[in-house]
């Protein structure tokens, strides 16, 4: 599963590497299918940090909502489960993107200095012009995400609005997400999902993990 993550990083970012998420400074974590308390080889980490996000700040408490469709181990320890149709998960995180972006809520400084293509560019009516990420979430209002996930319209405008008051969030996707036939489209919508709320590389989010400045070994 985590295959699709590191494919999708390497085409956005251009860094083959999975993310390192920083659990315990984040406010909201939001889970599309990730499984983390199932698939993870950092199983323990992850039920640690998910401790302390309920009480290691004094007086604020954290919210992880997973996102599925299947009740699992995560989204029983989840503060809410909201089930969703089998291998929707890209289209819900795009349906946010296209909620956040409509109403300005988006990362701007991180969208002008570190994203391309967000807006359509010069030339951009051309018919070989690839259409710009604004132009492809119109294809995901909020009416088309909630009958393709079968979910509440209410429910994605809900969880949008939470990602973006409760910053900083970050979303992330794994065992049921990744397994699917659209398992890279999917991990692609995520970090596209995580870059609108400039959650890449920032203290809450998720973390490029960097080569440890290790010595040569000796001769």
């Amino acid at each position: 599963p985590a295959q699709a993550t590191v494919e999708a990083v390497f085409w956005m970012q251009g860094i083959r590497e999975l993310p390192a998420y920083d659990w315990e400074r984040a406010n909201y974590v939001l889970s599309l299918g990730a499984g983390a308390l199932e698939s993870s080889c950092q199983q323990l980490f992850f039920a640690r940090a998910q401790a302390f996000m309920r009480r290691g700040r004094a007086g604020y408490r954290a919210k992880i909502v997973d996102v599925g469709p299947a009740q699992s181990r995560t989204s029983d320890n989840a503060d809410e489960w909201i089930h969703i149709e089998p291998g929707t998960e890209a289209a819900f995180a795009l349906g946010l993107c296209n909620l956040l972006v409509g109403q300005g809520h988006y990362d701007k400084d991180f969208i002008d200095n570190h994203c391309l293509g967000f807006d359509p560019g010069p030339g951009a009516k051309a018919a070989a012009s690839p259409p710009a990420f604004k132009q492809l979430l119109e294809r995901f209002a909020p009416d088309v995400v909630a009958k393709t996930c079968h979910v509440e319209r209410s429910t994605v405008e809900r969880i949008a609005a939470e990602l973006w008051e409760q910053r900083p969030s970050f979303v992330l996707t794994g065992l049921e997400g990744a397994t699917a036939s659209n398992a890279t489209h999917t991990a692609m919508a995520v970090h596209a999902l995580n870059a609108v709320l400039g959650a890449i590389d920032r203290p809450g989010g998720l973390m490029v993990q960097r080569q440890a400045p290790l010595d040569e070994w000796a001769a």
